[in-house]
């Protein structure tokens, strides 16, 4: 019965895993530390195209107007890699922590990515 619900739990996790369009590279919650005041952060975030035709990012949404998302407006092919740019303005001090929200043309749902630290 132990070996059943095993299988089945693998069966179940491996589904899920196909449906997903990207796999991203590297963390996906971003730790800045202490950053300067006043300076512009910019973090890229990689992807790779798991599904089988061209993949195409609809939108990226940020959570605040300090928080700006830059990307290729091309196709990435199957298998290739993509990435986005997400710049931090760093004006106000303290602690802060922004969310991004990934988008795929003909996929459901957003990818959750989210930069975080502590302006001085």
């Amino acid at each position: 019965m132990k070996m059943l619900f095993a299988l089945l739990l693998t069966v179940i996790s491996w589904s899920q895993q196909a449906d997903l369009p990207v796999q991203w590279v590297g963390n996906k919650d971003v730790v800045l530390g202490t950053i300067p005041r006043g300076e512009d952060h910019t973090i890229t975030y990689q992807f790779r195209n798991l599904t089988d035709g061209p993949l195409l990012i609809e939108n990226v949404r940020t959570s605040c107007g300090c928080t700006s998302s830059d990307w290729e407006e091309r196709p990435v092919a199957p298998d290739s890699f993509g990435s986005i740019n997400v710049t931090y303005d760093s004006t106000k001090r303290g602690y802060f922590r922004k969310n991004v929200k990934v988008f795929f043309v003909g996929h459901r749902g957003g990818h959750r990515l989210s930069l975080s630290g502590f302006v001085e």
